[in-house]
C-alpha cells in the first residue's frame, strides 16, 4: 500500500520507518495525536480524492 498527503507527497517510508502511525477511524487518530500533542491529517490513494486513513507524524 502506498501512502499520499493531500499535497500528493509520498510518505510510504515514512510509515514503513516508524516515523508516521496509521489509523483508520478519524477518532482513534485524534485520541493518539492529542496524547502525543502531535497533529493528524488524511491519507490518499494514488488517484483518489477521497481519504481512507488518517496519518499522525512522531
Amino acid at each position: 500500500m502506498r501512502y499520499f498527503t493531500e499535497n500528493g507527497k509520498e510518505i510510504t517510508d515514512r510509515v514503513k520507518d516508524g516515523r508516521t502511525k496509521i489509523f483508520t477511524n478519524q477518532l482513534e487518530a485524534e485520541k493518539y495525536a492529542r496524547q502525543k500533542k502531535s497533529y493528524y491529517y488524511p491519507l490518499f490513494a494514488l488517484d483518489s480524492k477521497k481519504s481512507f486513513a488518517f496519518g499522525i507524524p512522531k
